[in-house]
């Protein structure tokens, strides 16, 4: 009886570890920072006119966040402050296992949060780009691991683009610009 009880006692113990390391599963995966990733390859950026970095938070079935759109005037994908090009809020954002859909609508009038201060959107391209936005809805179809988001962009009902994303380690923006009066809340925890 006693060797019984031991040998259960023995599982157990061994169960606990994996249980915990199994218990959040996909559920918590694609929360992060991701960079668009543009080396080489089918997902090259120099075409394109903007890249992006997604703020993105995932909450069972549901995925929140931010996009923050950058111009790529000389195709070298540069995710410097200055060439900042609109941040949006993740609208219709799902996901299941380790594949995710959302869209950004770069039309929306509340779509381009505030611009940092002194600094109004100034980057060769962006002005003209948010006067009148290239695409009304943008949207990202991705799967991936815990290192590489690799799917499709598509603006509109045209053609996809291969994109790949790569996570940065970066805190997560809950708001397109901090310390703008009225700034949508992505719904991000801290």
């Amino acid at each position: 009886m006693r060797r019984g009880a031991l040998s259960l006692t023995r599982a157990a113990l061994l169960c606990v570890p994996w249980l915990a390391l199994s218990a959040c599963g996909t559920d918590r995966a694609l929360t992060g920072v991701w960079q668009q990733a543009c080396e080489g390859g089918e997902a090259a950026c120099a075409d394109a006119p903007f890249v992006y970095k997604l703020h993105l938070g995932r909450f069972g079935d549901d995925l929140t966040g931010l996009v923050v759109r950058y111009v790529n005037p000389d195709g070298d994908a540069t995710f410097d402050t200055l060439r900042e090009c609109g941040c949006y809020l993740v609208t219709s954002g799902s996901a299941s296992g380790l594949t995710t859909r959302f869209q950004i609508e770069p039309g929306m009038p509340s779509a381009l949060g505030c611009p940092a201060p002194g600094y109004a959107f100034a980057a060769a391209g962006c002005k003209d780009a948010l006067a009148a936005p290239p695409c009304r809805a943008v949207q990202f179809e991705l799967d991936g691991e815990t290192d590489v988001l690799v799917g499709t962009l598509t603006c509109d009902d045209g053609p996809a683009a291969a994109v790949r994303f790569e996570p940065v380690n970066e805190r997560l923006r809950r708001t397109c610009v901090g310390g703008c009066r009225n700034a949508p809340d992505a719904g991000l925890n801290e």
